[in-house]
């Protein structure tokens, strides 16, 4: 219970942990709502009783003994905060009673908070820091208490009170130093320490003149169609066009700079920037962009079900506030930093999708995104072909870590055997989820396929036992809706409210799309394909209810020397999956088909989309049901769209 002037009281719910021995004392702190709370307990004692093989019942007394400090009250330590400006803006204070500006060290010396500075004066500017980013800190301990000092590179905005004014935006680098008046404190108090200036209204003069004013960026761009005035253009090589042609013709259309390989022609060297590697440049942009802005953000990747994972953790976290996601299949070193982009300051959460097809590129992701939680679905064989093995993969996709902060929760699949046996970093804190081990973290048990979707109860050892229908087919969608529930319940949302944006989940592009046609159900699921996807989507496409089952299967890409064992071993599941008939397309499904027909699945090989669309179109009947799966460079959608067009002409 917090205390106020008037009295009154309210509760406030401060999660703190801790590892206790018994009658040991620790420790502990946390803070909500403006109020720190530290405490020091002790485990008297704990009782554990076997309820059954595999559920405990734990009791413990433990004696607290606690502090409340309201944070803008009674901060830790009274020192005040010494700032000397060192590059383009002078700040100059006059006397006020109290002081809102703070800066918070903790996260890593990473800011969490913005915080506003009122003008001083009518006339004068109003400023916002929107950003602080210690870049070094030192401590000393003294009798007295502890001196600290250090730089930090402060994102200033300000506006003038003249009307229609616009916001000027500066960066500038501040020293800070002061005194913490704490007797007997520690170096490592500073993890949470706030500093209150008595003086607060500040004048904004800047240093130089409108010719050498900071352009403001409105857009980065690597599509010279899109230049419009005042975006960098980015110069990418490509195979068929080289964006360095179109570098010149970008600052004619307004332009404020390009980011270039090499010097081009017609272009001023003040006008460029060179950097060797495109990718790199967008990273960087999309790093620094980043580090503006605070959203609880969600990283996700995994070799099968990452996209579908992001769009469950979007639905579950959008009825908590505005939140962005990665669109299509921006989840690359060039689309990634387009997501960062989008980010503003209204932004509350974000969902950012993470692929690759080399080790190290996960890394360079998180590390630029800097997620507050990880998502890995599971380990496949996708990108074998690069990375040699499994183990190999799954440590690429561990990169992850590489980007989340001291104690983050890690979402990971209890039953993936490769993710059960990674030697995780000591510095994430793993939630495990699993389709049937009441041991995970979460659970799904009594999961049912039902004509629009899945139905399961979902067990959490935190929170406690749910029922849940989510709008997906196959055991498979289960799993990456346990996962987005995990990632979204540890960023500390309500269970319900997760729940119930998972039951309004909406799938993007043909991932499992269900579309009826003239009495015909067909599952388009023609985005990706994997031999761990395919056998998900087989096992979910054998309990569909439908009078006959025809599947259109394509080719699985990017399997090296897997592909062939890959494409006979999909002839046998699909012969185990109550086919009528199987349908393929492409070159290596041609093993799939002689496989599939020698255990006696009917089977049509087709050699291009007409031969596929007429296999499909002179055997299905009304009350039938069509799977279509492969990779998305076999581009299945072709066949589809001579299917449902000469159905409709057949009806009309």
């Amino acid at each position: 219970y917090a205390g106020s002037e008037s009295g009154e009281k309210s509760v406030l719910p401060v999660k703190m942990t801790g590892t206790m021995n018994i009658g040991e004392v620790v420790n502990l702190s946390g803070d909500c709502e403006n109020t720190y709370v530290s405490c020091q307990a002790k485990l008297e004692d704990i009782t554990v009783k076997m309820i059954h093989s595999r559920k405990l019942s734990v009791k413990a007394i433990i004696s607290l003994t606690v502090v409340c400090e309201e944070i803008h009250d009674t901060p830790i330590g009274c020192g005040l905060l010494e700032m000397q400006d060192e590059d383009k803006l002078q700040l100059k204070t006059t006397d006020v009673e109290y002081s809102q500006l703070a800066v918070t060290m903790r996260d890593n010396l990473r800011i969490r908070e913005s915080f506003l500075i009122p003008a001083g004066k009518p006339e004068v500017a109003e400023l916002l820091w929107e950003d602080v980013d210690v870049r070094s800190f030192t401590t000393r301990l003294t009798d007295d208490g502890m001196e600290i000092a250090g730089e930090m590179n402060v994102f200033v905005m300000y506006s003038s009170t003249e009307e229609n004014s616009m916001a000027q935006w500066y960066e500038t680098t501040q020293n800070f130093s002061g005194k913490l008046d704490v007797a007997g404190c520690t170096p490592d108090m500073i993890s949470y320490v706030k500093y209150y200036p008595v003086n607060s209204n500040v004048e904004v003069k800047p240093d130089y003149d409108g010719e050498n004013k900071e352009v403001q960026v409105e857009l980065v761009t690597t599509d010279s169609r899109e230049v419009r005035p005042g975006c960098i253009f980015v110069a990418f090589p490509g195979e068929k066009f080289d964006g360095h042609d179109f570098a010149a013709k970008a600052l004619e259309n307004g332009a404020v700079y390009v980011v270039v390989n090499h010097p081009v022609e017609g272009v001023p060297a003040e006008k460029a920037i060179l950097c060797p590697d495109s990718y790199h440049a967008m990273m960087v942009m999309g790093a620094n962009y980043r580090s503006q802005y605070h959203p609880k953000m969600v990283g996700v990747t995994g070799s099968v079900g990452k996209t579908t994972t992001k769009q469950m953790t979007y639905a579950a976290l959008a009825g908590f506030g505005e939140t962005i996601k990665t669109e299509g299949n921006q989840n690359n070193e060039l689309g990634m930093p387009r997501t960062l982009m989008r980010l503003e300051s209204s932004t509350e959460y974000a969902v950012i999708e993470m692929g690759m097809s080399h080790a190290g590129e996960i890394d360079r992701l998180a590390r630029a995104a800097r997620p507050d939680v990880g998502i890995i679905t599971c380990i496949g064989v996708s990108h074998i072909g690069n990375l040699g093995s499994q183990e190999n993969i799954c440590k690429a996709k561990l990169e992850i870590c590489n980007g989340l902060p001291e104690g983050a929760p890690l979402v990971l699949n209890y039953d993936d055997k490769f993710l059960r046996a990674a030697k995780l970093p000591a510095h994430v804190k793993p939630v495990w989820f699993s389709l049937a081990d009441e041991n995970a973290d979460v659970c799904a048990l009594s999961i049912r396929q039902e004509e629009d979707g899945m139905s399961f109860v979902l067990e959490d050892q935190e929170e406690g036992t749910f029922v849940v229908k989510i709008p997906a087919m196959g055991k498979h969608n289960v799993a990456n809706a346990l996962a987005a529930y995990c990632a979204a319940t540890r960023l500390g949302c309500d269970p319900r409210g997760v729940i119930k944006g998972l039951s309004n989940f909406e799938q993007t592009g043909r991932r499992q799309k269900v579309v009826h046609s003239k009495g015909v159900t067909v599952i388009e699921d023609c985005y990706n394909a994997n031999p761990d996807s395919m056998k998900a989507a087989l096992a979910m496409f054998k309990e569909f209810h439908c009078k006959r089952r025809f599947a259109l299967l394509g080719d699985m890409l990017e399997l090296g020397e897997l592909s062939r064992e890959a494409h006979e071993e999909l002839g046998r599941l699909a012969a185990e999956s109550d086919l009528y008939c199987l349908v393929t397309y492409g070159e290596n499904a041609k093993r799939t088909a002689v496989v599939a027909a020698a255990k006696g699945v009917k089977t049509l090989h087709a050699n291009n989309y007409r031969e596929a669309a007429d296999a499909l179109l002179n055997r299905i009947e009304p009350g039938d049901a069509l799977l279509v799966k492969a990779s998305r460079g076999m581009a299945l959608e072709k066949v589809l769209e001579i299917f449902y067009a000469e159905q409709k002409d057949a009806e009309e």
